[in-house]
C-alpha cells in the first residue's frame, strides 16, 4: 500500500472514529434530557427542560419553542438565548410566509435546515421575517400533538396536528446543520410530543375530578 493510501485510509479511520464518538454522546445527551423531560408534569417546565438541554449541547446561540394559536399566529413560548442574539420570548408572531402547505408539510415531519437564509431557496417573504428576528441559520422540526385526546381552551377534542415548532438558531453567521444534529432534534421532538401529551391528559383528568367535586357540593 502505498504512503499516500495509507495516509487516506487513516483518515477514514480517524473520521470514522470522531463520528462514533459524537453519536455515542448524542444519544447520551438525548437519554439524560428524556429523563428530566419524563421527571415532569408540568408542560412549561418540560419546554424549558428542552430548549436549555438543546442550546447547551449543539451550543447554538438560540433555541425557542414556538407554539401555535387558534387564529393561525403563534408564540415564543420559551427561549434559551445567548448575547449573540435579542431574546424573542413571549413574541407573539404572524407570519405571512406560513401557509397551510407549510403547515401540511410540517405534519408529515418535515424538516427545515438552513444554513444562511440569504444562500437558500426561501422566499424573500420568509427570508425577511428571519432577517428581522436576527436568524441567518435556523433548524426547525414539528412538535406534533399525539393523536387522540388533547385539551382546547379547557375542552377534551380529538386532535391529530401540529401543536408547534422546536428551533435551534444562529445569529452572528452561518452554521452548517450535521445529520446528527438533525436526528438529534427530531428525536427529542418526539420525547417532548410525549411528554406534553401526557401531560395534558392529567391536566384534563384534574379538570375532571375538580369538575366532579364541585358539583356534588353543588348538589349537597
Amino acid at each position: 500500500m502505498q504512503r499516500k493510501d495509507l495516509g487516506s485510509l487513516e483518515q477514514q479511520v480517524h473520521e470514522r472514529i470522531l463520528d462514533l464518538r459524537e453519536n455515542t454522546e448524542h444519544d447520551r445527551i438525548l437519554a439524560m434530557t428524556t429523563l428530566r423531560i419524563s421527571q415532569s408534569l408540568d408542560v412549561d417546565e418540560i419546554l424549558e427542560t428542552t430548549v436549555n438541554e438543546v442550546r447547551q449541547f449543539l451550543a447554538t446561540e438560540r433555541v425557542i419553542v414556538y407554539r401555535f394559536e387558534p387564529d393561525g399566529s403563534g408564540v415564543v413560548v420559551v427561549e434559551s438565548v445567548d448575547e449573540s442574539c435579542f431574546s424573542m420570548l413571549g413574541r407573539t408572531i404572524h407570519d405571512p410566509c406560513l401557509s397551510q402547505d407549510y403547515l401540511d408539510a410540517y405534519s408529515n415531519d418535515r424538516v427545515q435546515s438552513t444554513e444562511d437564509i440569504y444562500a437558500s431557496n426561501l422566499s424573500s417573504c420568509h427570508i425577511e421575517l428571519l432577517a428581522h428576528f436576527g436568524i441567518r441559520a435556523n433548524l426547525v422540526v414539528p412538535i406534533m400533538q399525539v393523536p387522540g385526546l388533547t385539551l382546547e381552551q379547557g375542552k377534551c377534542v380529538k386532535s391529530s396536528k401540529v401543536w408547534g415548532l422546536l428551533a435551534t438558531q444562529q445569529c452572528s453567521g452561518p452554521r452548517e446543520w450535521k445529520p446528527s444534529e438533525i436526528e438529534f432534534l427530531q428525536k427529542l421532538a418526539i420525547y417532548v410530543e410525549l411528554a406534553i401529551h401526557h401531560a395534558e391528559l392529567l391536566d384534563i383528568a384534574l379538570r375532571g375530578h375538580l369538575r366532579t367535586y364541585y358539583s356534588r357540593r353543588e348538589s349537597t
